[in-house]
Formats: C-alpha cells, sequence, structure tokens
C-alpha cells in the first residue's frame, strides 16, 4: 500500500491566482489524501487554513537563458510572434524537489504532484487514483503525444525516494546549462523528460484530459483569451485569439487615454490590430482590458522570421 500525499507547488503573486489555488483545494478535500502546499511567493493565510502543511520558500532562481515560443503569421509569412521567457524551468524543478523532500520528512512514500493551476474535469483523478495502485511514477507529454515537448511539470507521480535520487544526480545539469545530450532548444518540459529516461526510473505515460486554469490570465478580451504583441516595424498592437473564436469587431473597442480606439481587422479572421501605444485598454464598459508597457512589450513581439 502506498502513503500518498498530495503535493501543490506554486507562485501566487495575484489573487486571482490565489482563487485558482483555493479552487483546487476545494476539489481536493474529500480525496481523503493529506496536501502540503509549496510556494515561491508568499502563501495567503486562506491557503494555509486548508491544507495540511505549508513550505515557503524564497528560492526563485533564474538561470542565465530564455525560452522562445514562436509562430509565424499566416498573413505575413516574412514575420512571427514571438514570446522571450526568463526561464524559471530550475526553480520551479527546485521548488518541487523542496516538497518532495519536506513529504519524505514527514514519513509519506510517494507524492502525488499537481500545480496550483490545474482543473480536473470529469473522473480525471479518480483515474489517477487507479493507475497509482500498480503504477505509481506516472508523467504526462506536454503536448501532442510522442512530440518533442517532452513531459508535463504541472503534474506527475512519484516514488518520492525514486524522484528525490533522480533529482540528486541531474539537476544540476539544468542549473549549470550543460544536460549532456538533449535536443536543441530545451526547455523545462523536455529536461525533465530528459531526466527521467536517463535516471531510468521506471514509469508510465497516461493521457489526462486536465486544464490550466491560470493560462493567460490577465489576457481577456470579452471572455476571450487574447495574446498581444508588439509589432515595432509596423508601429502597430497586434491581437491574436489563438484558441478561441474572437469577439465581433465592435467589441474590440477600447478607451485608451481620454480616446476611443478600435482595432482594424487583417486578412486571417483571428489577427487584429492597434495602434501601438503604451497604457492601460479598456472596454466601453470601462472595465480593465490590458496594459501595454516596456516589461511586456520586452517579451512579447513581432519580429523577422529571420
Amino acid at each position: 500500500m502506498l502513503n500518498s500525499c498530495i503535493l501543490i507547488t506554486s507562485h501566487l503573486n495575484s489573487p486571482d491566482k490565489e482563487q485558482i489555488a483555493l479552487g483546487l483545494i476545494d476539489f481536493l478535500k474529500d480525496k481523503n489524501l493529506p496536501i502540503i502546499f509549496v510556494g515561491n511567493y508568499k502563501i495567503p493565510e486562506s491557503i494555509q487554513e486548508k491544507v495540511d502543511w505549508v513550505f515557503y520558500t524564497k528560492e526563485n532562481p533564474s538561470i542565465n537563458r530564455h525560452m522562445h515560443v514562436w509562430h509565424q503569421l499566416p498573413f505575413d509569412p516574412k514575420f512571427k510572434t514571438n514570446i522571450a521567457y526568463k526561464d524559471y524551468g530550475y526553480a520551479h524543478l527546485l521548488q518541487t524537489y523542496r516538497g518532495f523532500k519536506l513529504a519524505d520528512n514527514l514519513g509519506y512514500d510517494h507524492v502525488i504532484h499537481i500545480n496550483y493551476d490545474m482543473g480536473f474535469p470529469d473522473n480525471a483523478f479518480q483515474t489517477v487514483l487507479d493507475e497509482i495502485k500498480t503504477n505509481p511514477n506516472l508523467v504526462m507529454w506536454w503536448g501532442e503525444e510522442n512530440s518533442q515537448n517532452g513531459y508535463a511539470t504541472n503534474f506527475y507521480c512519484f516514488n518520492i525516494k525514486d524522484f528525490i535520487s533522480m533529482s540528486d544526480r541531474y539537476l544540476h545539469f539544468y542549473k549549470n546549462n550543460n544536460p549532456p545530450g538533449i535536443r536543441k532548444g530545451w526547455y523545462c518540459e523536455p529536461f525533465f523528460e530528459w531526466m527521467v529516461n536517463k535516471s531510468s526510473v521506471n514509469h508510465k505515460k497516461i493521457k489526462l484530459n486536465i486544464e490550466n486554469k491560470a493560462q493567460f490570465l490577465h489576457f481577456r478580451i470579452s471572455g476571450k483569451l487574447c495574446k498581444f504583441y508588439g509589432w515595432e516595424e509596423k508601429n502597430i498592437l497586434l491581437l491574436w485569439f489563438e484558441h478561441d473564436t474572437p469577439p465581433n469587431l465592435n467589441e474590440l473597442t477600447f478607451h485608451h487615454k481620454n480616446n476611443f480606439v478600435q482595432a482594424s481587422p487583417t486578412p486571417h479572421p483571428r489577427y487584429f490590430t492597434l495602434p501601438l501605444s503604451k497604457g492601460e485598454y479598456f472596454t466601453l464598459e470601462k472595465e480593465f482590458t490590458f496594459k501595454v508597457d516596456d516589461p511586456h512589450l520586452d517579451v512579447w513581439k513581432v519580429i523577422p522570421m529571420h
């Protein structure tokens, strides 16, 4: 019999994220498993009151590398959208490692690890409980199955000694930016797959329809998820509704600097443009929508393909 616990990792730097974490905890409360909550941002009392153990760490190291997520523009193939993230993958895996060590110290031998923003529809969590009876070490593909995207780091289950052992042996390669034999352009999820396979720990890959509830949390227009990029070459702001059907064009009118600003369509139905201007944008109902500032424009850009 496994002596399992749930480990939730987090970085709750906004009230919205706190509410998402509370929703996950409420979902897990009737699962009859103790909950350890770990975070490298201040952990609110509302969280502390609902879980069994809390561990706060100031560690949030970023290493000297960036991750680039890009997509070629379908209506202008000479350009691509590009997001340049600071790589906090090592910080995330290190936080999880600290949580596994605490679970070990508390006498558990198995951890179900979940990032704070995961949602479990239907019977997905029961599937996990059934699987660990015969396969305690579970991972999921990050993205499409058998792709080069690696193993998801927002959910996995491991025997504690297996996870600690492989982390002790291989996590330093992430910190030093030198994992031998890993594919070019790797990031957190391919590294995690590399580490698990390198360790030769027996594990099973499963498929779960879980969702990331904090994805693009602050970028919503009329309830639709939206990304926006600075396109300095053309002095415009590009809005992209990647996953949702865009709102009607009349819903893409904003208050900005005491003026009304109307988005313009592009040849592709999911992309729209606004004049590039820094500052806050509000809907016609005066609800805050998004903010264009230097930190955002440093990360979210439209750049030439070559």
